[in-house]
């Protein structure tokens, strides 16, 4: 398969530990194939040693091969780890041809994942209270008394907290909440995410806020959260607020429940919240959740009832909640685009990041919005900047970018570039034009002149290396009126030159239905080879972590007989069944066949590509012939 495909392939690499604390090197594939995006998981790695870049490299140097596609390989897809950039680097000088990080692709979706963090770390306890200075307009966004947040701490009972009176916790799981249980959260990335929003505290920020704003967001924030926890693990409260929420005809009959470690949960939170706001109110307000007035039952007395009085907000937190919920959606449509088909692409990425960018200066910039929340819009600023510079250290985005018909050149001057930056981009779609794709001048017949001179025959020239005066003047004649009745010279023709000189096509969408037809035949083929390979480059690795979602369900801990091997052959095999004539069916079927009956199949060979013995087995196992 790989070894006839004429293009490139581009990588998505990923780590995971498993449940049994098992530690696996992700790798899916990416290629276009008849005008048609192709994915696979390549392979699922246990690593054994300390995850050095070096060691990684190395790994997947191994396995890059033993599938023999060293020489065919473009971008790689990772996400924001340190480790990554030495990895590339490493398998730089492993294996020379991989381009090193000049090719690595940032995950956009972990991207996207860092500036909402960094937007809520506004309103979060955890965020460092180091004292700086003061000046008049207010104190700045990290010098909040830890010592006065007693309108906070009254409500970490509710954030807490899950034995309220009659709560029955078998009763009160469903669907969410037993996703949520398998959503373990990522340790190494979440360290990593925490050191990058770390430095948010580390500079001098240009945005001030007085206590009261700062305080004024967290209870906001807090007291919904809270909320929403009773909610969820009080089967009482959570019944009386879907019996009012049918008598008033909404939608919704229940909160969604944030998670820690899925931010979009708190924009999911907020949208029902806002809809269900008068709702909330009443149930808040019921006497059955409330102490007597006067009376408070100690902790842990099975008299003591839920207090939800304490969780109603105010008009101005409403406020609050709703611009935040404002700020936050565009990120979580984004993050559903990108996530829910899994074929985000690297040329949709800057455009992105151009519109959330002003989304988030009008939000910082306008003087109606809460403080707290123009706070939070100036912190998801800082990241997006902070990301957006890196797609200058990659030479993917912008060729992608050039080589889309709707874009071109004329996106970067319609986005105020500077003209260095347009140059620099323009220089770097012609260096890898020339460099890999440009194809060699056509080898010229010999002109009547020339083979004269060559064979001795025809009328010789009045002086050795000139031509004769009639010649001569011939040829001064054609070069006078070449541009205007002369035939395009196709050894001087350059199909990126061209293509750039004309004006975008404003109605072409799919750059890859543009470019397919093009591929087969023409003067640019070539051109068609090179915009196909970049555009075709996955701008989040979605593919990898949804294999690492499927091997854990097949890890030990769900299936306790299973073991790594197993777990990496079922997680290759199903995603290479998805690819016709990759898997034979009828060898597949006899095999599990023979296993069931508790058989060994017969000259079976590995069932998935192996780095040790049987590579060449499984090697032989993908190479098929291409459509």
């Amino acid at each position: 398969m790989f070894k006839e495909h004429p293009g490139r392939v581009h990588l998505s690499v990923d780590g995971w530990t498993s449940p049994n604390v098992f530690s696996f090197l992700g790798i899916t594939a990416h290629w276009i194939q008849n005008g048609e995006l192709r994915h696979i998981i390549l392979d699922f790695i246990k690593l054994t040693k300390s995850h050095t870049g070096r060691y990684l490299a190395e790994k997947l140097g191994e396995c890059l091969r033993v599938y023999g596609i060293e020489e065919k390989l473009l971008a790689f897809t990772v996400d924001n780890a340190y480790l990554n950039p030495v990895m590339l680097e490493e398998l730089a000088d492993i294996i020379p041809g991989t381009r090193g990080t000049e090719v690595m692709v940032r995950c956009f979706g972990h991207v996207l994942n860092l500036i909402v963090k960094a937007a809520l770390s506004q309103f979060s306890r955890k965020c460092r209270n180091k004292p700086r200075t003061t000046n008049t307009r207010g104190m700045n966004t990290t010098d909040a008394d830890p010592q006065d947040d007693g309108d906070l701490d009254v409500l970490d009972e509710g954030l807490n907290a899950h034995g309220d009176v009659e709560e029955d916790l078998s009763n009160a799981g469903n669907e969410d909440e037993d996703e949520d249980e398998d959503a373990v959260p990522d340790k190494d990335r979440e360290a990593v995410d925490e050191v990058i929003l770390e430095a948010l505290y580390d500079d001098e920020p240009d945005f001030v806020l007085s206590q009261d704003d700062i305080k004024a967001g967290r209870v906001a924030l807090d007291k919904i959260t809270a909320l929403s926890n009773r909610v969820w693990h009080n089967p009482t409260i959570r019944a009386a607020l879907a019996e009012k929420a049918g008598e008033e005809e909404l939608n919704s009959e229940v909160l969604v429940r944030a998670v820690r470690t899925r931010w979009n949960t708190v924009t999911l939170l907020l949208e029902r919240a806002l809809d269900m706001r008068d709702t909330l109110e009443q149930v808040c307000d019921m006497a059955q959740f409330n102490d007597p007035p006067g009376r408070r039952p100690p902790r842990g007395s099975r008299a003591r009832t839920s207090r939800l009085r304490r969780f109603i907000l105010l008009d101005e937190e409403w406020e609050i909640l709703a611009s935040l919920y404002d700020l936050l959606y565009p990120f979580l449509f984004v993050t559903v685009q990108v996530s829910s088909s899994g074929r985000t692409l690297v040329h949709e990425v800057i455009p992105f990041m151009d519109t959330l960018t002003d989304h988030l200066d009008k939000f910082r910039n306008n003087d109606d919005i809460p403080p707290v929340v123009r706070a939070a819009a100036y912190r998801g600023r800082k990241i997006l900047d902070k990301y957006y510079t890196f797609t200058d250290n990659s030479i993917i985005f912008h060729i992608a970018m050039i080589l889309h018909p709707r874009y071109k050149l004329t996106y970067f001057h319609k986005q105020n570039w500077l003209p260095e930056w347009i140059d620099r981009a323009r220089e770097l779609v012609r260096t890898e034009w020339r460099t890999n794709y440009k194809p060699g001048p056509p080898a010229h017949p010999a002109t009547e002149h020339e083979a004269s001179e060559n064979t001795g025959k025809g009328m010789p020239s009045r002086c050795p290396g000139r031509l004769s005066a009639k010649a001569s003047a011939s040829a001064s004649a054609k070069a006078l009126f070449a541009d205007l009745v002369g035939r395009p010279d196709a050894a001087n023709h350059d199909a990126l030159e061209v293509y750039l000189e004309a004006p975008p096509l404003v109605t072409v969408h799919n750059p890859l239905e543009y470019w397919t037809p093009l591929l087969k035949s023409g003067p640019d083929a070539a051109l068609a080879r090179m915009a196909l390979d970049f555009l075709s480059v996955p701008a989040t690795s979605v593919e990898v972590e949804r294999a690492f979602s499927r091997g854990r369900l097949q890890s030990p801990g769900f299936a306790t007989l299973l073991v790594t091997t197993q777990v990496r052959a079922s997680t290759l095999l199903g995603s290479w069944a998805n690819i016709p004539g990759l898997v034979d069916e009828t060898e597949t079927v006899n095999l599990l066949s023979g296993s069931k009956k508790g058989k060994a199949a017969p000259d079976a060979g590995p069932p998935i590509a192996s780095t040790g013995v049987g590579a060449r087995k499984a090697k032989e196992v993908i190479e098929i012939e291409s459509d």
